[in-house]
């Protein structure tokens, strides 16, 4: 999923920064701590809060659940609409552009199948703070085999006739211009070669 994040920032011109939480983090892990600088105590900000108030900046809060909730609590002030939070003597404001995600297993509930071990529930006051939860989803192995299939005809032929033979000419002929508008707005020779 880190690399969904990666390939968006760097296709929209930004800069990434990505945090990993673990049942050990704390507050001063990810949004900074005071410490000493050439013998002075001085605050210095953690990743998460660098990358919060630099300009047009994917953030990635990775493994979210993992962390206990009340070390999470401090992100809530952050994550507000138009925030101004006094964090380490510090007034700190998102900056202009900047895009917070949080990747989770759990979809913020917590684990209890084992799967996904040492997950907690995520408290609701930081979950709302995010505008969506979208349940990510592999292909299934049909739709694996379908992409390959397709992947594997453009060695020998052009994208449409890839397209026509592997894809259109498989399914139902009222879903031929729903699939052709797809390949139209997403699929063609110059987006394929960045990849192929």
């Amino acid at each position: 999923m880190p690399l969904q994040f990666r390939q968006f920032a760097a296709r929209t011109g930004r800069s990434y920064t990505r945090f990993n939480f673990h049942k050990y983090t704390t507050a001063d892990d990810y949004a900074g701590a005071v410490g000493l600088e050439n013998g002075a105590t001085v605050f210095k900000k953690g990743v998460f809060l660098k990358a919060f108030t630099c300009p047009s900046t994917v953030v990635l809060l990775d493994e979210i659940s993992m962390a206990d909730a009340g070390e999470l609590a401090t992100l809530n002030g952050f994550l507000e609409p138009n925030s101004e939070v006094n964090y380490g003597g510090f007034v700190h404001r998102r900056a202009e552009g900047v895009l917070v995600f949080a990747a989770d297993n759990t979809l913020t509930n917590g684990d209890t199948s084992g799967r996904y071990a040492k997950t907690q529930s995520m408290n609701s006051a930081l979950a709302d703070r995010f505008a969506r939860v979208i349940e990510f989803k592999y292909l299934s192995k049909e739709q694996e085999v379908l992409a390959l299939t397709f992947i594997r005809a453009l060695d020998i032929l052009d994208v449409d006739e890839a397209w026509e033979s592997t894809v259109t000419s498989r399914q139902p002929e009222e879903s031929r211009v729903a699939l052709d508008a797809i390949k139209a707005a997403y699929i063609n020779a110059s987006v394929l070669a960045k990849y192929l």
